[in-house]
């Protein structure tokens, strides 16, 4: 006997979800991972680099740069950071990383300050090491 579709549906609908963990109350400590993360960049164990494959972003990003405007859309995320922005090097790459910290500070800004303080947690580690 073969079953149709609205008798799936149902039958779907009725099932629980048994597989799956439960939601934290809290989020998870990331700072951990990030220390780690540090340490395998900074050791040499793991790329320094980010890929970001998107047609979209790489054509916009391309354009400001054709353009001449790829500086101030550095310079206002730098400004957003509140950075200074006096180094004079405009790349697509280094505003692209400024661009991300922005996302990141927008979406949440604890993030930013966890990943400083485990930059700062790993170095301080590494000071004390012979």
């Amino acid at each position: 006997m073969s079953k149709d579709a609205d008798d799936i549906i149902n039958e779907a609908k009725q099932q629980t979800r048994t597989n799956t963990e439960p939601v934290a109350d809290e989020p998870a400590d990331v700072q951990p991972s990030i220390q780690e993360a540090f340490e395998a960049i900074l050791d040499g164990d793991a790329s320094s680099n980010t890929t970001v494959r998107d047609e979209n972003l790489t054509a916009l990003l391309r354009g400001l740069d054709g353009a001449g405007e790829l500086g101030a859309v550095m310079e206002g995320a730098n400004e957003e950071l509140g950075r200074d922005h006096n180094s004079g090097q405009v790349s697509r790459s280094r505003t692209l990383a400024l661009l991300a910290r922005v996302g990141l500070q927008e979406v949440d800004s604890s993030l930013m300050e966890t990943a400083a303080d485990a930059r700062r947690e790993y170095q301080a580690s590494k000071d004390v090491e012979f």
